[in-house]
């Protein structure tokens, strides 16, 4: 629960999801301003949200810091599937549907995820 408590007095935006499951990314691209190859570094959650009567799995990605191994960080994270996580979220983007006639979704840029279990007393 401090966490939690740390989390609003920091003025952070955070939910409650399932968290089902995570793929750590290696992006390898050519940096614009450089000509240089690059690299970003991140981990992919599909966790599962509610609002009201709705459910909705969604994405949420986690930025990894330069030189640290994504695999090593998601180990770290200690997220195990079904389990509830609290989502300390950046930013949520809608996205347009593929097709026409399908639903949007929403991708979320996270700051972290914590097991719920690591959060309450």
């Amino acid at each position: 629960m401090q966490k939690i408590n740390e989390l609003f007095a920091a003025g952070r935006i955070i939910a409650l999801a399932k968290y089902f499951e995570g793929s750590p990314e290696i992006i390898k691209y050519t940096n614009k301003a450089t000509g240089q190859p690059a690299e970003m570094r991140q981990i992919k959650l599909a966790v599962s949200v509610t609002a009201g009567k709705s459910k909705k799995i969604v994405n949420g990605v986690v930025r990894v810091p330069d030189g640290e191994d994504p695999a090593k960080v998601l180990a770290a994270m200690n997220l195990q599937e079904g389990s509830l996580v609290v989502l300390d979220i950046d930013s949520l983007t809608k996205i347009a549907p593929a097709t026409k006639g399908a639903e949007s979704t929403w991708m979320l840029r996270l700051h972290a995820a914590y097991p719920l279990e690591e959060v309450q007393p």
